[in-house]
């Protein structure tokens, strides 16, 4: 069983068009309790596929933080109609009053279909 995580994380690449460039987003929420580490470095690993290009590596100036939410967004292009998923891995920090928490290579997948 995973152990409760202290976030959520959500992305979406929506309204893409096959061939144009469009945009990957990438949302991490603390739940109740927990702030968004606004000094740790941010780091974002996006893996392209065959179908999909995408800036490979997001730094911390990359995202957009404040303690409630953290965002990002990249451009990413999809060649074609097919379905695929994006692979991400996110390396980041969340506080409560004691501690912050130190979370590294959290995967993420992000469903892609362009139309």
């Amino acid at each position: 069983a995973a152990k409760d995580l202290n976030f959520e994380v959500s992305g979406a690449a929506d309204n893409l068009v096959a061939g144009t460039a469009g945009e990957l987003t990438i949302n991490v929420k603390p739940k109740p309790g927990y702030k968004i580490n606004l000094e740790f470095p941010w780091k974002t690993k996006i893996a392209s596929n065959a179908n999909v290009t995408v800036a490979d590596k997001i730094a911390k100036d990359g995202w957009n933080l404040d303690e409630k939410a953290a965002a990002m967004k990249t451009p990413i292009t999809a060649a074609n109609t097919d379905s695929s998923e994006v692979k991400c891995k996110l390396t980041f920090s969340i506080c409560n009053e004691k501690a912050c928490d130190v979370i590294r290579d959290h995967e993420v997948s992000i469903k892609v279909a362009a139309k």
